[in-house]
């Protein structure tokens, strides 16, 4: 099976690795926070497990947009040839609406302390987020929000809380810190083979890196 992507990242090199051998996500559980998950979709199916909607208040996170849908692929998909953790279970937890705009913070509280709460009854070992633009404009602003309190004891609780950055897709740099700033996640950006692509965020002097494109969900 191959994947150029997978090359790229260095997953197949790390599959081929007798060391890594049959590390697969058996017994596992991911939670994505992101605009929902479609738990029926014949490549997540078999693995989703759980989803909650914070926006509108019930237990279908359903995915009108398709990004979160998209993200839960990348990282379960049944098929070992879209998904790294092809036996990994799914959770799908929606905070934002279907009408497109940004995410509230109390939604996003909300939904981290569902995986604090249910973490052992699913055995939630990562949580990924891909939240766009910032919530602080200091440091000082930052401290003691409940965001990052939940964040900090995630990681106590030995779950990885993966942030993507530069996710607004603007041609700008901000002053206000986003999720990816706190410093118990983990930051990840996009790298491939053509340089930078047009979903990059940057502005003069820097530049940031956002999720890829062209990927399948």
């Amino acid at each position: 099976m191959s994947n150029p992507a997978f090359n790229l990242i260095g997953l197949t090199q790390l599959r081929n690795d007798s060391r890594f051998a049959g590390i697969d996500g058996s017994g596992m559980a991911v939670a994505v926070i992101d605009t929902g998950l479609d738990g029926t979709h014949s490549l997540l199916n078999s693995n989703y497990v759980a989803g909650r909607d914070f926006v509108y208040g019930d237990n279908d996170p359903e995915d009108i947009d398709g990004h979160g849908t998209h993200v839960a692929g990348t990282v379960g998909a049944a098929d070992p040839r879209y998904g790294v953790a092809p036996d990994v279970k799914l959770i799908g937890l929606k905070v934002f609406g279907n009408n497109g705009g940004g995410a509230r913070s109390t939604d996003i509280q909300a939904a981290l302390q569902w995986v604090i709460d249910n973490k052992e009854l699913y055995n939630i070992v990562a949580v990924n987020m891909s939240l766009g633009a910032g919530f602080y404009t200091s440091v000082s602003e930052a401290a003691g929000d409940i965001i990052i309190d939940e964040v900090r004891r995630l990681e106590e609780l030995g779950v990885v809380v993966v942030s993507a950055t530069g996710n607004s897709f603007k041609n700008n740099e901000y002053q206000n810190m986003a999720a990816p700033a706190i410093f118990s996640t983990l930051a990840v950006g996009a790298v491939w083979q053509d340089g930078i692509n047009r979903n990059i965020r940057w502005g003069s002097g820097g530049i940031d890196y956002t999720t890829g494109y062209q990927i399948l969900w």
